[in-house]
C-alpha cells in the first residue's frame, strides 16, 4: 500500500487539471448551428462525438478540488479555507464576469440585443447577469461555491457516508430531469447537482491508501476498458436524446456522462502521478484560462468576425454546402488549438508582469515580454514528460 505524498498529490492534481482545462475550452470553442448541422448525417455524429468525449471537465474539476479540499482542512479552519479560496478565487471572478459583462452591455448600443430607450437598460442588465452566471463558463465558481459553503457548514460530517447518499440523490435528480425537463435541463443551473462530486473527491483523499491501491493494481487495460464501455453508453444516451428531441443531450449530469467521466478520472489518476510539466503549469495557469479563455471567444465572435464577413466566411460554418465530417473535425481542432494558444500565451504573459493580481496570483520574478512567451508556446513540445 503507497501513502500518497503531498508532491504526488500535486502531480496527479496538475495533470487532470491540464486535461479538464483541454476539455472544457474543446468543448467551448467550436459552435455550428443546429439547423446547418443537420444537413449531413455523418456531422450530426461526429459533433457529438466530439462534445462528449469531452465532457469531463466539471466534474474531474470537482472531484480534484475536493480531494485538495480534504488535504486543506487539515491544516485550516473552515473560515480560513474560506477566505483564501475567496481571495484567490472569487475576487478574480468578479473582476473577469464585470469584463464579460461589459461586453455583453455593449449590446445594448451596438449589437442586434440593442436596446430602444435608456428605461430598458435596467432589464437588460439583470438578463446579462443572469445569462452570465447560467448560460456561460462562469457558471462553475458561483456553483463551485455553492458546494463548497455546503460542505464546510457540513464539515463534521464530511466523510460520513449518509451525506454523499443525500448529495448523490441530488445529482440523480439532475440526471432524471435531463430525460423528464421537470424544470431547466441544464447542468449549468444544477445547484448542489456537482457537490456528490466534491464530497467524493474529499473522501477519496480521506482513503487515499485504499483508493492508490486500487489504482495501482488495476491493469491499465481494464481502465481503458472501462473508459470505451462508459463511452459507449454515454454516447447511446446522448443519440437517444437527440432522437427525443431534449433540449439538453450533452448534459454533465446525464448518468451515463458520470460514470464516463469517473472511469475517465480513474485513468488520469493512474497516468498522472507519473507526469511531470515543463513549460506549462497547470497549478498557476489552469483557473486563469478558465477566467480568459470567455472573454477571447466574446471578442471574436460578436465583435471582430461580425466586422469582418470575408474573414468569418472562412473561420466559421454558414452554409449547409459547408457542412461535413472533414469539415466539423478540422473546425474543432483548429478553434481549439487558436484558442487555447491565445488564453495561454496571454496568462503567462500577465503571471509574468505587475497584474498577476488579477488572476489571483503573487507576481513572478522573471517578467517575460509576449514574444518570449509566444515563443516559448512554440517550444511546447516539450511540455511534459512520462
Amino acid at each position: 500500500m503507497t501513502t500518497l505524498t503531498e508532491e504526488r498529490s500535486y502531480h496527479f492534481a496538475d495533470f487532470i487539471r491540464f486535461v479538464a482545462m483541454c476539455a472544457i475550452i474543446f468543448q467551448h470553442s467550436f459552435i455550428v448551428e443546429k439547423s446547418l448541422l443537420v444537413a449531413d448525417s455523418s456531422s450530426v455524429v461526429l459533433f457529438f462525438f466530439l462534445k462528449v468525449i469531452a465532457k469531463i471537465g466539471s466534474i474531474s474539476f470537482f472531484l480534484v478540488s475536493g480531494f485538495l479540499l480534504s488535504s486543506a482542512l487539515e491544516r485550516y479552519s473552515s473560515k480560513e479555507y474560506l477566505n483564501k479560496r475567496v481571495k484567490n478565487i472569487f475576487k478574480p471572478y468578479i473582476l473577469f464576469v464585470g469584463l464579460y459583462l461589459m461586453l455583453d452591455c455593449l449590446g445594448a448600443f451596438f449589437g442586434e440585443q440593442r436596446i430602444t430607450s435608456f428605461t430598458e437598460l435596467p432589464a437588460f442588465l439583470v438578463s446579462k447577469i443572469l445569462g452570465i452566471l447560467f448560460f456561460t463558463s462562469y457558471w462553475f465558481i458561483f456553483n463551485y461555491f455553492i458546494s463548497v459553503m455546503l460542505l464546510l457548514s457540513l464539515r463534521k460530517y464530511l466523510y460520513e457516508k449518509w451525506l454523499g447518499a443525500v448529495l448523490f440523490c441530488c445529482t440523480m435528480v439532475y440526471s432524471l430531469n435531463v430525460h423528464f425537463e421537470f424544470f431547466l435541463p441544464h447542468h449549468t443551473t444544477a445547484f448542489v447537482g456537482f457537490t456528490f462530486f466534491l464530497w467524493l473527491g474529499a473522501n477519496l483523499r480521506k482513503h487515499e491508501g485504499a483508493f492508490w491501491s486500487f489504482i495501482e493494481t488495476t491493469p491499465l487495460w481494464r481502465i481503458l476498458s472501462l473508459v470505451a464501455i462508459t463511452l459507449s453508453v454515454n454516447l447511446y444516451e446522448t443519440y437517444y436524446l437527440l432522437e427525443k428531441g431534449a433540449t439538453v443531450v450533452d448534459s454533465s449530469l446525464k448518468f451515463t456522462n458520470i460514470l464516463y467521466a469517473f472511469s475517465v478520472f480513474l485513468l488520469l489518476s493512474k497516468v498522472g502521478s507519473k507526469v511531470t510539466f515543463r513549460y506549462l503549469n497547470p497549478r498557476d495557469e489552469t483557473y486563469p484560462l478558465y477566467l480568459i479563455h470567455p472573454l477571447f471567444l466574446k471578442v471574436i465572435n460578436y465583435a471582430l468576425l461580425p466586422m469582418l464577413p470575408a474573414v468569418s466566411a472562412i473561420l466559421t460554418i454558414n452554409q449547409t454546402s459547408e457542412v461535413s465530417w472533414l469539415a466539423i473535425l478540422l473546425y474543432q481542432i483548429g478553434w481549439f488549438v487558436a484558442i487555447y494558444s491565445m488564453s495561454l500565451i496571454t496568462v503567462k504573459v500577465i503571471l509574468y508582469s505587475p497584474l498577476s493580481w488579477i488572476l489571483g496570483k503573487q507576481s513572478k520574478k522573471e517578467v517575460l515580454s509576449p514574444v518570449q512567451s509566444f515563443w516559448l508556446f512554440i517550444n511546447g513540445v516539450r511540455n511534459f514528460k512520462l
